[in-house]
């Protein structure tokens, strides 16, 4: 781990890891009040980073779909008896998802 104490007295966490598709950058914050912050910040970015959760769309909302997705689609995630389309939490409702190339 790379945690590096600066001048100032703060923290820095200074790392390289691998995106999604397998590029290597770089990522650097500053400001962290301790050394286990900093450490633990670059844990966690790199752990969400370079393996994030996979999951299949298995379909689309229909007319009784939960909160009014009808049309989005719905991944693989929770389960109820094989239906995955009963939680609200399997629709894809934000721009914030991303697509991985299939394997």
């Amino acid at each position: 781990m790379t945690a590096v104490r600066e001048e100032n007295g703060t923290w820095t966490s200074q790392f390289w890891y691998k995106d999604i598709y397998g590029k290597r950058k770089r990522k650097c914050k500053r400001g962290f009040g301790t050394k286990v912050d900093a450490e633990a910040f670059e844990l966690d970015y790199s752990r969400y980073e370079s393996t994030p959760e996979l999951f299949e769309v298995v379909g689309f909302g229909a007319d009784d779909a939960p909160r009014g997705f009808k049309g989005i689609p719905f991944v693989n995630r929770y389960d109820h008896e094989g239906d995955y389309s009963w939680s609200g939490n399997n629709y894809i409702d934000a721009d914030t998802c991303r697509i991985a190339p299939r394997e």
